[in-house]
């Protein structure tokens, strides 16, 4: 293989969907959260100003 190619050790067309779910920044602030310990929806709306029902069904 040329030294000018990258070898990358995952499948990037698979793990590209998974990795831009990852970066929304829902996903970021709802595991900022559930990280630290589990929590109810309204927990985690009276937390994240602006999030719904529908935010964290698809997250």
């Amino acid at each position: 293989m040329s030294k000018d190619v990258l070898e990358l050790p995952l499948d990037v067309t698979a793990t590209r969907p998974i990795l831009e779910h990852i970066a929304n920044k829902w996903t970021v602030l709802i595991l900022s959260v559930l990280c630290t310990q589990p929590a109810r929806f309204n927990d985690l709306k009276r937390r994240l100003d602006g999030i719904t029902h529908r935010l964290c069904l698809t997250h």
